[in-house]
């Protein structure tokens, strides 16, 4: 670098020279600054931040199943099980690998199975007959029944989480009159409180929504949201009872006018005999 100055008349200085040398900087590993897991033991079910911090890499990958990330950044995971990410920091001299751990705790699943009350169960006709013993159906004649069932679930403690609820009819024991499901479809199975059954209790406006329905038969209710969300809104709650409706997605389709008083016939099922049960998984 060099440099003169000119003076009012025109003349220069001498020039004044000086010497700046630029050498190329050393590049050296990544550098690894942090890489945290928080927190790093969780419950099943839980979450953890994985949150890292990076210089002087050209790439920066964590594993498993979250890839390149950048050079700082946080990341939200959901591990099932132990789980050690692994951050690897890469440039052209070389990589750096470090590691942060998630400790998943597993909740114990406990499992009950709760029976139907006989002496709670019942049925109610369209036209308003109460009668003991829950049956579901038409009778020859057109009338609607509508089977009631009622569990006891004081047995389950409070404040559990429910994980799943699968209704068991105890199909082997159902006597089955007709042909409920050919003339009928679905067996729709609906949240109904109604402690004591009264005539009131037989719905007859348009279909309820169905917590389960059963399509064929012999067959089980698997377990889905809406049955877990009924049972525990009952908990929650405080209730000491889940109590259920039964009735058919449809009228049996009209015989035709001369076989009508020939063809006709009852169509339900009746569960005097049999023993309904909730198959119940809480944490």
């Amino acid at each position: 670098i060099w440099f003169k100055v000119q003076d009012y008349g025109g003349k220069w200085s001498k020039e004044v020279l000086t010497t700046v040398i630029v050498v190329p900087q050393e590049v050296g590993q990544p550098i690894v600054k942090s890489f945290n897991a928080s927190p790093g033991k969780i419950a099943s079910g839980g979450s953890s931040a994985l949150s890292w911090d990076v210089s002087n890499a050209a790439t920066v990958r964590i594993d498993p199943q979250i890839g390149n990330v950048s050079l700082s950044g946080t990341r939200m995971v959901l591990p099932k099980q132990i789980t050690t990410y692994t951050l690897t920091a890469t440039n052209a001299v070389g990589t750096v690998k470090s590691t942060a751990q998630v400790i998943v705790t597993q909740i114990p699943i406990n499992t009950i199975e709760l029976f139907s009350l006989a002496a709670e169960n019942g049925y109610v006709t369209k036209g308003g007959y109460v009668g003991e013993g829950a049956i579901v159906g038409y009778t020859a004649s057109g009338t609607g029944i509508q089977g009631f069932l009622s569990f006891d679930i004081s047995a389950l403690p409070k404040d559990v989480v429910i994980r799943s609820v699968s209704i068991d009819l105890d199909a082997g024991a159902v006597q089955v009159s007709g042909s409920p499901f050919e003339k009928m479809h679905r067996l729709h199975i609906s949240k109904c409180t109604y402690g004591k059954l009264r005539a009131s209790s037989y719905f007859a406006g348009p279909a309820t929504i169905a917590i389960c329905s059963f399509v064929s038969w012999p067959s089980n209710c698997a377990s889905s949201s809406l049955t877990i969300s009924a049972l525990q809104e009952q908990l929650d709650a405080g209730s000491n009872r889940f109590q259920v409706r039964m009735s058919f997605a449809k009228a049996p389709d009209a015989e035709l006018w001369w076989e009508r008083w020939t063809a006709r016939k009852d169509n339900y099922l009746d569960f005097s005999q049999a023993s309904p049960k909730l198959v119940i998984e809480y944490e």
